[in-house]
């Protein structure tokens, strides 16, 4: 071989290891930008996604703060004038006719709005709603039945305020308090 057609086989095996090179740089490069856009791709998609969170958020807080009011209401009436203590001093009775209204006021709220609850008030709600059924054989609700009652009642109206993220503990929840928020 001479000295020509070795320097032309030199050349040739430099140019394919130039070709190799720029090939696996353009390779690695597709790579990084592949990962690179996938990373971004996700990064927008939780942040569109937490956008999306945001705004039902706001949605849902602004309707519970529509709604709310209604249904406080109509659970506070359980125990508050609609109580009476009988001179014997036997247990407190609620007048049938009262604790069924009450029953049907709740009942007609959560087939039109119980979607809107959270978790832990529906859990506590269908709670109240069955420590509030009487069997029809009695009259009047015992003790335990009564204290049932009102330890429901609290925890529910509890969890209503923290729903909204009224934290603190108070007696009277109106909708002005409600439109102050807003």
């Amino acid at each position: 071989m001479t000295t020509q057609e070795l320097i032309q086989i030199a050349v040739a095996n430099q140019s394919a290891n130039i070709a190799i090179i720029t090939a696996v740089i353009a390779i690695c490069g597709v790579i990084i930008s592949g990962v690179v856009s996938l990373f971004v791709a996700k990064w927008t998609a939780k942040n569109e996604q937490n956008k999306i969170h945001q705004e039902n958020s706001k949605l849902l807080l602004q309707k519970r703060m529509e709604i709310y009011p209604e249904l406080w209401e109509s659970v506070s009436k359980i125990f508050g004038s609609r109580i009476m203590k009988n001179k014997n001093k036997n247990p407190e009775k609620i007048i049938k006719r009262n604790k069924d209204e009450c029953l049907h006021l709740i009942r007609i709220w959560r087939n039109k709005n119980g979607m809107f609850l959270s978790e832990k008030s529906l859990r506590i709600f269908y709670k109240l709603e069955d420590s509030l059924y009487l069997n029809p054989k009695f009259k009047m609700y015992n003790d335990e039945k009564i204290n049932n009652i009102e330890k429901y009642k609290k925890s529910f109206l509890k969890s209503l305020k923290e729903d909204i993220g009224i934290l603190e503990d108070s007696s009277i929840f109106l909708k002005k308090e409600l439109q102050i928020m807003k």
